[in-house]
């Protein structure tokens, strides 16, 4: 009985161990940022989680941002670039902005509280009534003037002050004699060698230094060349005016111009009339993070990201404008077609049907996503576009013509049924994934790097 209890025990037990719950299925790898923004000069480390294989980084635009095999990205030049990190089958992105270097601020030193060892000279200096004098100066012969203070050679305790001597007793009423006094000529005594700045080895004065009967009249003093010094905020002897004033130096501020009184009333009447159909446009045309004035007064970039503005945008009264930003709205018509020196738009995630950019040949960069209303998108005379976002906008047609400059084109997730960028020679990253496409022609395109699209169309279709 016992050894069948001890048999059914055991038996338990295998069986047990045997059995595991199903485990969960492996969690997606995924990048640790999808989108980065860098100065230039910064770094950024960029990880990819759930996934314990090697990862393959690389930067479609190596000029603007680069990255390490560890996934180190660091920051080149002003621009955007798209990092790649591949994890077996799996791509992953991660979108770098990288804006310009800020300007390092220095604050100017004040000479008398920040260096304080160097003198503040001024014409009319306070004189004590024992002015510094040097250890062990040579005397000469000098005449005495007819103002001549009586100084007994009396050796005091030595110190280690440089601003004090022998401390010689200076009587209040100086001696007035028509002729010059012979005083004995003391020997010349070598100071020990210091390397203080302030002490001067053994100057050569006179017994009676010259004192005029107004004490704030001094006698112009002779020019020393400060010590050598590497500090860049300390200049090798300053220039020193003669009356220093009480005020402090204002730096030069430039006054702001006075607005284009047109601009300024055309522009308030467009908020207007947004805030009354349900905007929440500011209304403060001074307002730094929404409106850019020129120095001449001119209007050169408005920010109205959701701003919950509908309908209908008409920016011919601003043909200055060079950054325009307006995303994540409800605008269905924008008429920017005087904007000739527009380089910067932001539209996407609107219901923009069309686009009219006939004259839009300055702009550089053009983010059209999410325009669910669009079927067809024109940029043929944007010679200068480097960069095109118009992904997720059920694009019918799309013609990228003459776009020589266009470096990145993400265009996928359309209905599109064939492209041709054969003209598109400075061409580096092509995503045109996720579209109907049964012809693509990327002859011409000897900078491609990276192409996103059907591996049918990729490897049956695709010429170059």
């Amino acid at each position: 009985m016992k050894k069948q209890i001890v048999l059914a025990t055991t038996l338990a037990l295998v069986l047990s161990s045997l059995y595991c719950p199903e485990s969960q299925a492996a969690a997606k790898p995924k990048l640790s940022k999808t989108k980065l923004t860098l100065s230039v000069r910064k770094t950024a480390k960029l990880k990819v989680k759930n996934y314990k294989g090697t990862v393959k980084w690389s930067s479609n635009k190596k000029k603007t941002a680069t990255v390490s095999k560890k996934g180190v990205v660091t920051a080149k030049k002003k621009g955007t670039a798209v990092i790649t990190a591949k994890a077996g089958k799996k791509k992953l992105k991660c979108k770098v902005t990288v804006k310009a270097a800020g300007t390092r601020r220095t604050n100017t030193l004040d000479w008398e509280t920040k260096n304080s060892y160097i003198p503040v000279i001024t014409k009319k200096p306070v004189v004590s009534q024992k002015p510094a004098i040097t250890r062990n100066p040579t005397k000469t012969n000098a005449p005495t003037s007819s103002l001549t203070p009586t100084v007994s050679e009396t050796a005091l305790p030595a110190t280690d002050d440089p601003m004090i001597t022998q401390n010689p007793t200076i009587t209040d009423e100086p001696l007035v004699s028509s002729k010059p006094s012979e005083t004995p000529v003391t020997p010349e005594t070598t100071l020990p060698a210091t390397d203080d700045p302030m002490i001067t080895q053994n100057p050569i004065i006179t017994e009676a230094p010259l004192v005029s009967a107004d004490p704030w009249e001094t006698s112009a003093a002779p020019e020393t060349a400060l010590p050598a010094t590497d500090d860049p905020m300390i200049t090798q002897n300053p220039t020193i005016t003669d009356e220093p004033s009480d005020t402090p130096v204002t730096p030069e501020t430039a006054l702001p111009a006075t607005k284009d009184p047109q601009q300024v009333q055309a522009l308030t009447q467009m908020i207007e009339k947004l805030n009354a159909n349900g905007a929440t446009v500011t209304t403060d045309l001074d307002d730094e993070d929404t409106y850019t004035w020129s120095d001449e007064g001119k209007l050169i970039k408005i920010t109205w990201n959701k701003c919950n503005i509908s309908g209908e945008l008409d920016f011919s009264a601003f043909e200055t404008l060079v950054y325009l930003h307006c995303y994540n709205n409800n605008i269905n018509s924008l008429e920017i077609s005087n904007c000739s020196l527009l380089e910067y738009l932001n539209c996407g995630d609107n219901n923009l049907s069309s686009l009219n950019l006939s004259n839009c040949s300055s702009l550089i960069w053009l983010d059209f996503n999410n325009n669910k209303n669009s079927c067809s998108l024109d940029v043929s005379n944007c010679s200068s576009l480097t960069e095109l976002m118009c992904y997720n906008s059920n694009l019918n047609t799309l013609n990228p013509s003459n776009c020589s400059s266009l470096e990145t084109l993400w265009c996928y997730n359309n209905n599109l049924t064939s492209l041709d960028v054969s003209n598109c020679s400075s061409l580096i990253e092509l995503q045109c994934n996720e579209n109907d496409l049964n012809s693509l022609n990327v002859s011409n395109c000897s900078s491609l790097e990276t192409l996103w699209c059907n591996s049918i169309v990729y490897n049956i279709l695709c010429k170059r």
